[in-house]
C-alpha cells in the first residue's frame, strides 16, 4: 500500500461522545440525522481492501483512506489517536456466540488431575462494531453532536460443557494471573471529542476488544470436554476497545 501524506482542512465540528454500546448498527445502510436519506454503506478496512494508508496532519497518524474518499481515523479508548497498523495488526475475527463444535457428553481421554481445567492458549479479538454516534455534517462550522450512550459486554463461551467446568476454567484463568471479566458496563463512561473537518462530515464508531481463552475441562473420570471463554478487556472500569471516526464527503 502506497503512504500518502495529506493535509486536512481545519477542523471546526466537534463530535462529543458517552460511550455505549446499544444504539445504531455499524454495519449496513445509516440515515442521516438531517432527514431519511440513506447513504452509501460505511466501509470497513476488513471488508473492503481497496484503500491506501494515508499519513494525517491534523492528528499525526496513519489512516485509512478508501477509493471513494472515506477516511477512518482510529482511536483508542481513552480518544487517543493510534496508527491504522496497529488497529489492523489486531485483525483476529471469531464468531463469539456460534456454537461450532457441538457438546458431547464425553471427549477424549486426556491425562491430568480429575475436576481441573487447562488452558491451552489465549489471544485478543475485536468483538462486533456499533455506531455511537448520529452523523454531523460540518457546513459553516460551529455544529456540536452529542451522544449519551452505555456500553454492556458480557463473557461467553462457544461450548456449554456444564456449569462445573465452565466454574473450574475461569477459576484457571484467574489463578494464572489473566484477565478475565464477567461483565463490563459503563453507565456514565469517560467521554472522547473528535473533529470533523469543515466541508465533511462524520460519525463515530466503537468496536470492543475481547480476550479469548481456548480451554480444556477434565472431568472425574478423566473425558475432556473443550470450549473457548470470550470475555471482554476492561481498561479501567470500562469496556475496552477501539474507537473510528468515519470522516467522509457532505451529502
Amino acid at each position: 500500500m502506497e503512504i500518502l501524506r495529506i493535509g486536512v482542512q481545519k477542523m471546526n465540528v466537534l463530535i462529543s461522545l458517552l460511550m455505549i454500546l446499544n444504539v445504531f448498527s455499524g454495519t449496513g445502510l445509516t440515515k442521516d440525522i438531517r432527514g431519511d436519506n440513506i447513504l452509501e454503506p460505511v466501509r470497513d478496512p476488513f471488508t473492503d481492501d481497496n484503500y491506501n494508508i494515508v499519513y494525517d496532519e491534523i492528528y499525526g497518524v496513519n489512516t485509512v483512506v478508501y477509493s471513494n474518499g472515506q477516511q477512518d481515523i482510529y482511536f483508542d479508548a481513552h480518544g487517543v489517536p493510534i496508527d491504522a497498523e496497529t488497529f489492523l495488526s489486531m485483525a483476529v475475527f471469531e464468531d463469539n456466540t456460534s456454537k461450532k463444535h457441538v457438546n458431547k457428553t464425553r471427549g477424549e481421554i486426556v491425562p491430568g488431575e480429575p475436576n481441573s481445567a487447562v488452558i491451552n492458549s489465549y489471544y485478543e479479538s475485536y468483538g462486533t462494531e456499533y455506531q455511537v454516534s448520529p452523523w454531523a455534517q460540518n457546513d459553516y462550522g460551529g455544529v456540536t453532536v452529542s451522544a449519551s450512550v452505555s456500553i454492556t459486554s458480557n463473557y461467553s463461551y462457544t461450548v456449554n460443557i456444564g456449569s462445573q467446568g465452565i466454574a473450574k476454567i475461569i477459576t484457571k484463568i484467574i489463578d494464572l494471573g489473566l484477565e478475565f471479566n464477567y461483565q463490563t458496563s459503563s453507565e456514565t463512561g469517560y467521554s472522547v471529542t473528535f473533529a470533523v473537518p469543515q466541508g465533511k462530515r462524520g460519525c463515530i464508531y466503537f468496536r470492543p476488544i475481547y480476550m479469548n481463552y481456548n480451554s480444556l475441562y477434565i472431568d472425574y473420570e478423566n473425558y475432556g470436554h473443550r470450549t473457548k471463554i470470550i470475555t471482554p478487556e476492561k481498561n479501567g472500569y470500562f469496556t475496552n476497545g477501539i474507537f473510528r471516526l468515519v470522516v467522509a464527503d457532505p451529502i
